[in-house]
């Protein structure tokens, strides 16, 4: 099997990627379509057929070459095609000035350039360049540039001028093409934005005209690769839209590619230049050269490292230079990127769009700031390139169709940024073979910011990103439509950057878009890890996407969903928000895990990372809404009381479905930045008792499926956290939308979480297991009654006041379902909050005694035990009452009455007691 490795081809910088396709398309066209192609180890690999042979025309009579056995003959076979019986592909791009094909107004031109000096001259010499370039390349009498020479004879027939046999004279005849309207329009100096649309317009003529004059596929299929026309709403109605890819429209600041394409086509195949073939191997084989690298070959766009800009070379200014090989072969890779029409979902019309194309993202992104995103009134970027890397045999045919259909979808969507096209590699890689995609971002670097035309765009590579099937990134589909509304430039609510915009809204923008980009990476990656370290790290990774997307929110809630739009303008209130407010994630996020269970989760089941700030976050940010809102409400939802994310930002839930909208009226959010996390409790905790006035209901709005235990309760009180990682967490589990209601018939036993008429609290009382587990759930039941003990005694006795759903069972009863619900009000609160915490303990105790729950130290004469405590721990202790738990009964133990006692007494006791 004859297989040549191209070590002069790689993935990176983006030239020598397109220079290996370049390479196998010539193969394959010309030589064997049988042969494949592939990467290995950052290798390109090339796979030739036995019977694979090319004929030289002007060799000995026509004899033919077939493949030898030899590597070294192997080599030199393949260089002895592409020098001479190679056909190159046609590049005509009549819409740039300096390729010799159109005269444009020349004399005028250097007319006005002249007078500018020394830039005049360059733009006369630059005319003069490609003229002498075209002229030798239509006079090279070799296979190789026979495609120019039919392609440059129908061009010219479309514009009514017939050349003449001696080729020495085309470049002359050229300029004999008279056009006035044309010539006019393309002649159009476009400057701060004036006649755009003018000389667009005449770009998209020319382009179908260039298209309409030939029936060389090769020709069509650059066009395609290049830039569309498009129907427009300006008054000339078309315009051109080039691909990012090839600049703008295989232009390059002030230059142009194919002139440095004429020049190094011209250079190559030269009869007068020995040092051809060793500037192939140099271009093939990564041989070292001599004097092949020249300033008449540089283009860097493909070749960054090589363009003439500061502090990219060893010395402070490098050479601007390019290998004439390097520019021939990598044209024509770049046809494999041909474009198409494609009909966007829900779209009228057909837009143009490009295989693995897509917006910028400032994720995995560390070329490009924040002030430099698309949209903003200085961005550079043009987009990102994503050239598949695999590592399979792959003929022709299969590229093909690979490019052709290389616009990936997300969850039924085109995905269109960044962001959505990492995270769908997965599923599209795999289904094709691909084994990793090489990013490209392409960044406007250098050259004049205040006028495109000059200002010059580098492909920087931006990491290679491996390919495996991981189903929990489907977690991410719940922010697609959030994603596209505030990332996307094109967007009516795209968060882009302005001289007026606040650097935390882009910044909040940033982290959104990097947390996204590390969670696909590590998704893409988890799969073939060989330990679970990152199995383990993507949980964490898909919360931080969660917590991005919560702090984003929270940042334009400041100003109740109003940002700065692209001209810095800020809405009027009256006009309402113009960005949408967080979505609401699914119940698979509390497993961070593609499930989609049909029965709410146990607590045992949810994904913890084990820290306190994550145990306290979710109890609190899953608390649901309460209660039925009377009939004067004005509220959207039926609930008296909705989540807990109400209270955290101005927004409220829709009365259909999970979506939620901003209402800067709204006096239910109460949640201060950068206030202590208890205070903050306590103000959601009152506000949530205030609104439950409005309504009606059983219990107190408290309810939340996933409690915290003794030890994260302990932890919160005595301040042994990170505040600020609770407050993310926080209002991440808040977007969390609540489980659908739940009947439940039976009470749960220890370890299970209660859905029985809103209570959450489980009963430890009973233990049923098996005697050899019996002493371990003793052991861990000891340590949770210590941890319950070490709290505030006047903590157990109010919280069995402002539980979420019904007390547990009494000490020495087992539970049945009739348990009494939390007797808690708002007059308890405010006395604690008040700082009188010795008269909220006696109503508590009053209130507990009244629903047959007598404190150990309440007597006929008094329910006073004596609790002292200062105003600041009766603040703090309020915040504490608003976190769900899963330890009422072992507060019970510790504070109430056991039914064993002589309750003797009752009666008596009951007579003092006050309602």
């Amino acid at each position: 099997m004859a297989t040549l490795q191209l070590h002069g081809c790689a993935p990176e910088p983006l030239g020598d990627y397109l220079k290996a396709l370049g390479v196998f398309r010539l193969v394959s066209e010309q030589i064997s379509a049988e042969v494949r192609c592939w990467w290995k180890h950052g290798v390109f690999h090339l796979w030739l057929p036995d019977n694979a042979s090319f004929r030289i025309p002007a060799g000995e009579a026509g004899s033919s070459c077939p493949v030898p056995w030899d590597e070294a003959a192997r080599r030199a076979w393949l260089e002895t095609f592409l020098l001479e019986a190679c056909e190159f592909s046609p590049f005509l791009a009549p819409w740039q000035k300096n390729t010799a094909v159109l005269p444009y107004d020349r004399q005028k031109k250097a007319a006005k350039k002249a007078k500018a000096g020394e830039q005049g001259k360059k733009t006369i010499d630059r005319d003069r360049a490609a003229q002498r370039a075209l002229s030798a390349v239509l006079q090279h009498s070799g296979p190789g540039t026979s495609a120019y020479r039919s392609a440059i004879r129908d061009f010219a027939h479309e514009f009514s001028l017939t050349v003449s046999s001696d080729m020495t004279k085309w470049v002359d005849e050229l300029k004999g093409i008279d056009d006035p309207p044309l010539f006019e329009a393309l002649n159009t100096e476009s400057e701060q934005g004036r006649n755009i649309g003018r000389k667009s317009a005449a770009q998209a003529r020319l382009i179908e005209r260039t298209r309409n004059a030939s029936d060389d596929r090769r020709v069509t299929t650059w066009l395609d690769t290049v830039g569309h026309p498009k129907i427009s709403t300006n008054r000339f109605r078309k315009e051109r839209q080039w691909f990012s890819l090839l600049g703008d429209g295989a232009a390059e600041g002030s230059g142009g590619m194919i002139m440095r394409l004429y020049t190094a086509l011209a250079d190559v195949l030269s009869r007068r230049s020995a040092d051809a073939r060793q500037w192939l191997a140099t271009a093939l084989w990564g041989v070292p050269g001599n004097g092949n690298l020249s300033y008449a070959y540089s283009i860097g766009l493909f070749y960054p490292s090589r363009k003439e800009t500061p502090n990219s070379g060893q010395g402070f200014e490098s050479g601007c230079r390019g290998a004439a090989w390097d520019v021939v072969l990598l044209f024509e890779g770049v046809l494999l990127f041909a474009g198409s029409m494609a009909r966007r979902m829900n779209a009228r019309k057909a837009t143009p769009a490009f295989p693995f194309y897509c917006a910028s993202s400032l994720g995995g992104n560390p070329a490009a700031g924040a002030t430099e995103i698309e949209g903003s009134p200085k961005g550079i970027s043009s987009g990102e390139a994503w050239c598949p890397v695999w590592n399979q045999p792959a003929t022709l045919r299969d590229l093909t169709a690979l490019f052709s259909e290389g616009r990936i979808q997300v969850s039924g969507h085109d995905a269109r940024l960044a962001t959505q096209f990492v995270r769908a590699l997965g599923r599209h890689g795999c289904d094709r073979g691909i084994a990793a995609f090489q990013r490209y971002g392409l960044l406007r670097r250098s050259g004049s910011f205040g006028k495109k035309d000059q200002t010059s765009t580098l492909a920087v590579p931006l990491g290679l990103y491996g390919v495996s099937p991981d189903s929990d990134l489907e977690l991410l589909n719940d922010v697609l439509d959030y994603e596209e509304g505030v990332l996307d430039a094109s967007g009516r609510w795209a968060i882009v950057n302005s001289d007026s915009q606040p650097r935390r809204i882009v910044a909040a923008r940033r982290r959104l878009e990097e947390a996204i980009f590390d969670a696909s990476r590590v998704g893409l990656q988890s799969h073939r890890a060989e330990d679970a370290e990152l199995t383990t790290d993507l949980p964490v990774r898909l919360m931080k996407v969660a917590v991005a997307v919560a702090a984003l929110e929270c940042e334009c809630a400041i100003t109740d969903g109003r940002i700065h739009d692209r001209e810095g303008k800020m809405p009027d209130r009256k006009d309402g928000p113009n960005v949408p407010c967080a979505p609401s994630l699914s119940y698979d996020w509390l497993r961070l895990k593609h499930v989609a269970p049909s029965n709410p989760p146990k607590l045992a089941d949810l994904w913890d990372d084990g820290t306190t700030e994550w145990r306290l976050a979710r109890a609190v940010g899953t608390i649901c809404a309460w209660g039925k809102r009377s009939e004067h409400s004005r509220r959207p939802e039926a609930s008296a009381v909705g989540p807990i994310r109400e209270n955290l930002v101005r927004a409220v839930r829709a009365e259909q479905g999970a979506s939620w909208k901003w209402e800067p009226e709204s006096g239910r959010a109460v949640w201060l930045r950068g206030h202590d996390i208890l205070i903050n409790c306590a103000s959601v905790l009152q506000r949530r008792l205030i609104d439950a006035h409005a309504g009606s209901g059983k219990g107190l709005p408290l309810f939340s499926p996933y409690g915290a235990g003794p030890s994260e309760l302990l932890a919160l009180w005595q301040g042994e956290m990170d505040d600020g990682r609770l407050g993310e967490l926080l209002h991440a589990f808040a977007l969390i939308r609540p489980w659908r209601p739940i009947k439940v018939t039976t009470p749960g036993v220890v370890g299970d979480v209660v859905f029985k008429d809103g209570n959450s609290n489980s009963d430890n009382t009973a233990f049923h297991a098996d005697s050899d587990d019996q002493a371990d759930m003793t052991s861990a039941w000891l340590a949770r009654l210590d941890a319950a003990a070490q709290l505030p005694r006047a903590y157990a006795l109010l919280k069995l006041c402002f539980l979420g759903g019904r007390l547990p069972p009494r000490p020495g009863q087992a539970r049945n379902g009739a348990e009494p619900h939390a007797p808690g009000n708002l007059h308890i609160l405010d006395l604690l909050m008040a700082g009188r915490g010795e008269e909220a303990c006696t109503a508590a105790a009053r209130r507990l005694h009244e629903v047959g729950y007598p404190p150990l130290f309440a007597t006929s004469r008094s329910f006073s035990a004596g609790f002292v405590l200062s105003t600041a721990d009766c603040c703090r202790l309020a915040g504490l009452l608003l976190v769900p738990i899963t330890f009422a009964a072992d507060l019970a133990r510790l504070i109430i009455r056991p039914t064993r006692e002589d309750n003797d007494d009752r009666s008596t006791i009951a007579e003092h007691a006050t309602v």
